[in-house]
């Protein structure tokens, strides 16, 4: 045998194998949804048709993933470059008002607890740091 003609047999293999393991993954597949009760949930209809396309929506399933992914990448560039370009356009941020009123208010709650929490060690602080009382008598 030459050199093309083991290329070509080796291609045949290799697509055989191919054939093989997609169409018998998606026909065990096939089988099995069959065979489930009728009130499964997990039962899907599937038309003996896909088990014969499988071989062919594979490859459009990794072209697919690819394409979204490779979108996805794009989008994520995208944003992580224009976001920090428009706060440094812009520089004076507009806040809604409503925005403004649920900062302030949510603000002065945190201030509140934290004074409450914060109290006696304040307390403690203050009575440190008073001069020494010195009795003159």
């Amino acid at each position: 045998m030459t050199h093309q003609q083991m290329t070509g047999l080796s291609t045949i293999i290799i697509i055989v194998f191919y054939l093989a393991a997609t169409w018998g993954s998606a026909g065990y597949a096939y089988r099995k949804n069959q065979q489930l009760p009728a009130d499964d949930p997990s039962k899907r209809k599937f038309t003996t048709l896909g088990v014969y396309l499988a071989p062919f929506m594979f490859p459009l399933l990794l072209v697919s993933c690819g394409v979204i992914l490779a979108a996805a990448s794009l989008l994520f560039f995208a944003l992580l470059v224009v976001l920090p370009a428009a706060l440094l356009v812009i520089r004076k941020p507009r806040f809604p008002p409503w925005l403004k009123k649920a900062a302030v208010w949510m603000g002065r709650i945190l201030l509140k607890f934290s004074a409450i929490l914060l109290w006696p060690l304040l307390e403690i602080a203050q009575w440190l740091s008073r001069p020494p009382v010195r009795n003159e008598t």
